[in-house]
């Protein structure tokens, strides 16, 4: 009963703001035509109210490579997922004159007009391959490092985020640089793979690749600096409470960095001490306070180890929205 009249209430909504209704099939195949069963297909609207936000649980197709649903004339991101299989992403536009074309980087684009709920649309599912690449570290001498734990993570890469962005991770591989300082892991094709390199006493660093190739990673002597952070207001100047500033915070699944921090601005609008270390670039992410705008400030490292004070206050200025 309450699902009934969920479609009733969001039909009427949809009919009040002149959006559209509109079935929609879409049929997974492999290369060589063939239909795969099980895809999950999460449907994200993108531009209007949160009524029409990603779904919890995905559409699944059947034996017949299917999968059936409802879409709404808005802009609308459908991510595709299959253990085995690269992920896809479909966008259908809202709007006439868009041709379905494949676009490369597993995107369909689909003209929200063309759709019809009685004639499926087929996308094709390629296989993952895995590559054999090279990640060599150094030191900023040249000098190679023998012991670094070499991570390899991938994640979805989408031009349209939704609740699909945490789906999708495959396993995370670490090995160990050997003597030369050389390791080598699997290049994943269909997702971003990030490489990140961790070493005692050195700085944590990574690439992002795309595209299967040997890499090498310089990592810097570990740096580090007693800060405070200063949250204000950028107009008047007055102190800010609640701001949380970080930097190192791991997204990727792997184990939290030795040098990520959180610290949260009391009601005089400092944060505790933290022992900063240098990193290339040196970012820090500030979450503001309601009705202050979120940011990234980038920290001169020069500017840190030149100043005399003990603890060096890094003052941040956040405008209102």
């Amino acid at each position: 009963m309450r699902a009934a009249c969920l479609i009733v209430v969001m039909s009427i909504v949809a009919a009040l703001s002149g959006c559209v209704i509109q079935p929609i099939q879409l049929r997974a195949v492999r290369p060589d035509g063939q239909p795969v069963e099980g895809v999950d297909v999460y449907r994200n609207t993108l531009g209007w109210f949160k009524i029409f936000a990603s779904d919890d649980d995905p559409f699944v197709s059947d034996a017949e490579g299917l999968t059936g649903f409802t879409l709404f004339s808005r802009r609308t991101s459908l991510t595709v997922f299959k253990p085995g299989y690269e992920p896809r992403q479909v966008i259908v536009m809202p709007y006439a004159g868009v041709r379905a074309e494949i676009r490369g980087e597993g995107e369909t684009t689909i003209d929200f007009d063309q759709v019809k709920g009685t004639v499926p649309i087929d996308f094709p599912l390629v296989p993952v391959t895995r590559t054999p690449i090279e990640v060599r570290v150094r030191t900023e001498a040249g000098q190679p490092v023998e012991g670094a734990t070499v991570y390899l993570s991938t994640f979805i890469y989408l031009k349209e985020q939704g609740a699909e962005e945490s789906r999708g991770r495959l396993p995370i591989q670490q090995v160990t640089t050997g003597p030369d300082g050389s390791a080598q892991v699997e290049f994943i094709s269909g997702f971003m793979n990030r490489v990140v390199v961790r070493t005692p006493g050195l700085v944590s660093t990574w690439a992002e690749l795309r595209a299967p190739r040997g890499v090498e990673l310089v990592a810097a002597v570990r740096e580090t600096r007693p800060v405070a952070f200063r949250v204000i207001d950028r107009k008047t100047k007055l102190p800010l409470a609640g701001a949380v500033i970080s930097a190192g915070a791991s997204s990727d699944g792997l184990p939290p960095d030795p040098d990520a921090f959180s610290v949260t601005t009391a009601v005089g609008g400092r944060s505790p001490e933290v022992v900063l270390a240098r990193r290339v670039p040196l970012y820090v992410h500030v979450k503001a306070p309601w009705g202050y705008r979120d940011t990234d400030i980038h920290l001169d490292w020069r500017k840190l180890v030149e100043a005399i004070d003990p603890v060096y206050t890094v003052t941040i200025a956040l405008p209102r929205k």
